[in-house]
């Protein structure tokens, strides 16, 4: 299990500077060869969850955990995922 043994140091890079080069970094990402690219199609998938969940738990049938949350997920009550959507429907 992972703790946090000293909150202080995990919050001092959360400093307005060091938000904002992250946050343009980030969003820096999105260009028009972003799309071009359609690098979002590797972007935004999870893998790297999926990948870290299987080494903690080998047996965990992410092929079926798949299934049951596109079932379940509303993207729709999330404004952020609206919106890139339309983005990238924009673009194609």
């Amino acid at each position: 299990m992972y703790r946090i043994n000293n909150a202080k140091s995990v919050t001092n890079n959360w400093e307005a500077d060091n938000f904002n080069k992250i946050y343009n970094d980030f969003s820096n990402k999105f260009s028009d060869d972003f799309m071009k690219n359609l690098d979002f199609f590797i972007y935004f998938h999870g893998k790297d969850f999926a990948t870290s969940l299987k080494s903690i738990l080998p047996d965990f049938p992410l092929e079926n955990y798949y299934k049951y949350s596109k079932k379940k997920f509303d993207y729709t009550i999330y404004h952020d995922l609206v919106e890139l959507r339309r983005l990238i429907e924009s673009k194609l």
